[in-house]
């Protein structure tokens, strides 16, 4: 399993060796911007940074 976070750790995910998203942490202050779409980007970047991390890895 490996954990990468996004938005300067406004977003965390945690991803299993079968690219399987196991846990999302997002802060209450990736809300404060209410703009949906940086969450989106957030979050996606995190979920590709942890993939990457396994392909690294494996």
């Amino acid at each position: 399993m490996t954990e990468a976070t996004a938005g300067g750790g406004l977003v965390r995910v945690k991803v299993d060796g079968h690219r399987t998203v196991r846990a999302l942490q997002i802060s209450p202050e990736a809300f404060e911007a209410r703009d949906a779409d940086l969450l989106s980007d957030l979050i996606m970047a995190a979920i590709t940074e942890a993939q990457r991390r396994l392909d690294d890895n494996g």
